[in-house]
């Protein structure tokens, strides 16, 4: 199957701070899609249509409960594929929470991938090992650093539809408080 559902928090608040490294070195930003935190990546769209409303219940309580708080933007970090904007642990923790009920509705080897390849829910500025952004990894930490707020409102959840073979994203679901 050519295209999956992902589920991303926008985080409008990132976009001054980091759109023009992500319009340069992120393909998804180039599609239109707003700085944002990841719940999930890739479930497969006929799973996510067979248990559509399940997910869209558990993702209306999640925006509710989010949406009273403020999450903390603590500072960059990169692994061997990303260079991301860590949250506080605290936030973290409740982003995982929500990821792990929503692990039910992928493959084992895709749960695998969370565990190990994200090292938690994060704000992406651009991932791939061969991205020409590595070459101004310490530029982009600095200026980035040097800006990030000290708290940030998640308010929207947007379930996306990535079909890889038109190189579309689209917004399938806007769930707000």
């Amino acid at each position: 199957m050519s295209s999956h559902i992902s589920i991303i928090f926008p985080v409008p608040q990132m976009e001054q701070i980091i759109q023009d490294y992500r319009f340069k070195f992120d393909f998804f930003a180039k599609k239109g899609i707003p700085s944002h935190i990841t719940l999930i990546y890739n479930i497969q769209t006929n799973v996510f249509k067979k248990h559509k409303d399940e997910i869209l219940c558990l993702l209306r309580a999640a925006v509710k409960h989010l949406s009273d708080k403020k999450i903390v933007a603590k500072k960059i970090k990169r692994n061997e594929k990303s260079l991301y904007i860590k949250l506080a642990n605290n936030d973290v923790d409740y982003l995982k929470a929500i990821q792990t009920l929503l692990f039910e509705y992928l493959k084992p080897n895709q749960i695998k991938m969370y565990k190990t390849y994200y090292d938690e829910p994060h704000i992406t500025i651009f991932t791939g090992k061969n991205n020409p952004g590595w070459k101004i990894e310490n530029k982009i930490t600095d200026d980035v650093k040097s800006k990030l707020p000290k708290k940030i409102n998640l308010n929207k959840i947007w379930i996306l539809e990535i079909n890889k073979k038109k190189n579309t994203a689209d917004i399938l679901f806007s769930i707000k408080k």
